[in-house]
């Protein structure tokens, strides 16, 4: 089969590997979609590393089993399935209170194993959800990650109807935000980006406000919001937007840090401490919040049309991914068609 191969930082290939054969619980799963996360890039360009050299990225993808091991009963061959790629043990702790996130044994599929950059990709069949007719193999693909992402953070934020939201980052994940906490009942939704077309499409998924990255944003939000937003999310992963999340929380709010860092920062802790001002993180999904996202877009309480801003064949790939490394390739999902 066709896959693209990471042999080290900066170094991704497209090769004819060995097509896998599934054995005991695993699945084979003939990929059709696969999306290209900023998280990938992140890794590609060595900014995290990858548990295993060489590998097949990819954590997103949805597609049709092709073949089940001996031990699979509830798939079978033809099953249109969505890949959730957060592998967990499902009896540790965390697995038996339901934060599979949190596995004390994780695996990650495209990080840890070989993932969905690929014409064929194994999985074991836990982690596989059947597909709803009514959604398409390119919005399925991206719920793996980039809709169940900020799907997961607003659940942890606890954001109640009529709070107000600011959400700084509307890349390929942090878009999706907007039409969740709309769904979910904020009374304000204020989009931040640098990026001008991101802005647009925010106020298409209901964004009430739009501001650039400025220098007195910062302002501009405690001017609309009488003293800031109940909550804020940061998909950047930026010390300076960290920052200016945390400064944009009206007292008593909470910051819901998404972006990937491998930075520290400094906190002011006074500025926590005296407004009680809370600071959460979001780390990847539950299967939960996977199962609960694709039943609310089959009924169709979200939707996600301006999600996917291009589809290209594998061949494409180690060009598309220089693209992104040198900041020449914007948009949101990008998605590898096999």
């Amino acid at each position: 089969m066709r896959a693209i191969l990471y042999k080290g930082p900066l170094e991704i290939f497209l090769e004819d590997v060995q097509k896998p054969q599934p054995s005991h619980n695993e699945v084979l799963v003939k990929v059709k979609l696969a999306g290209i996360c900023g998280s990938d890039v992140h890794y590609i360009k060595g900014k995290f590393n990858y548990s295993k050299v060489p590998i097949i990225p990819g954590h997103e993808g949805a597609g049709i089993v092709e073949a089940v091991g001996e031990h699979v009963k509830r798939l079978k061959k033809g099953d249109r399935v969505v890949i959730n790629y957060v592998l967990s043990c499902g009896e540790c702790y965390y697995c038996r209170i339901g934060r599979d996130n949190l596995c004390d044994k994780i695996r990650l599929i495209g990080f840890d194993l070989d993932g969905t950059w690929a014409e064929y990709t194994l999985v074991p069949e836990r982690n596989l959800l059947k597909l709803p007719s009514n959604i398409s193999f390119e919005y399925g693909a991206i719920s793996g990650c980039a809709l169940v992402t900020p799907f997961h953070a607003v659940k942890m934020s606890g954001l109640f109807p009529g709070e107000s939201v600011a959400v700084i980052g509307l890349g390929g994940v942090g878009i999706n935000a907007i039409p969740i906490v709309r769904m979910l009942g904020a009374s304000k939704i204020i989009g931040i980006d640098t990026d001008p077309m991101k802005l647009d499409v925010a106020e298409k998924y209901g964004a009430d406000l739009v501001i650039g990255s400025s220098e007195d944003m910062i302002d501009k939000v405690k001017e609309e919001t009488n003293g800031g937003v109940d909550v804020c999310f940061e998909f950047v992963g930026s010390l300076d937007t960290i920052v200016k999340a945390i400064k944009i929380t009206r007292k008593g709010g909470r910051v819901v840090l998404v972006g990937l860092t491998p930075d520290y920062i400094q906190i002011n802790v006074p500025e926590l401490l005296f407004n009680e001002k809370r600071i959460l993180t979001s780390i990847d999904h539950t299967m939960k919040d996977l199962d609960e996202l694709l039943v609310l877009m089959e009924r169709g309480d979200l939707t996600f049309q301006y999600s996917i801003s291009n589809i290209i064949k594998i061949e494409d790939v180690p060009h598309i991914i220089e693209k992104k490394i040198e900041g020449r390739y914007g948009g949101f999902r990008t998605l590898i068609k096999l």
